[in-house]
């Protein structure tokens, strides 16, 4: 009886840290998806995963990303080019020179709008492809940081 307790208790403190195929295929449909309003946005990599939410790291083309929010790079960034890539940053315009003219409630606003409508995608794709928690409940995607190629 104890140790059926602790593996129950095990089960709950301890998320998956693996998705499997159908829920890679499930982000993938999502993103594939995404990219018709986002063109900018290339691939996901998966950072944390809890009971509640998937963290993302979402790749963008720097040139699309450009093109989409109409803007160029900021200044240091065309001086140094290199420093963008690898590197992981909180919005995707945060290299651009619209970011300047933002202020921070603005920069939260198209944040939490890209997050909204990548969940509205991940709501309407097949149920066996979303990740469930303990609960019943789908797991919600969260674009933690960017990077960029």
């Amino acid at each position: 009886m104890r140790n059926i307790i602790r593996k129950i208790l095990k089960e709950e403190t301890e998320p998956e840290t693996e998705l499997t195929d159908l829920e890679n295929k499930g982000i993938d449909l999502v993103f594939k998806i995404l990219k018709k309003n986002y063109p900018f946005v290339d691939g996901w990599k998966m950072i944390y995963k809890d009971r509640f939410e998937l963290d993302l790291l979402i790749t963008c083309d720097v040139k699309k990303l450009c093109e989409f929010y109409n803007s160029e790079l900021k200044d240091y960034h065309k001086r140094n080019p290199q420093e963008i890539y690898g590197k992981e940053y909180p919005y995707p315009f945060s290299v651009l020179n619209l970011s300047n003219d933002m202020d921070s409630d603005k920069k939260w606003a198209l944040y939490k709008d890209f997050n909204e409508h990548m969940n509205e995608i991940y709501e309407f794709i097949p149920d066996e492809m979303k990740m469930i928690n303990m609960y019943d409940d789908v797991i919600k995607l969260d674009a933690e940081t960017f990077t960029f190629k």
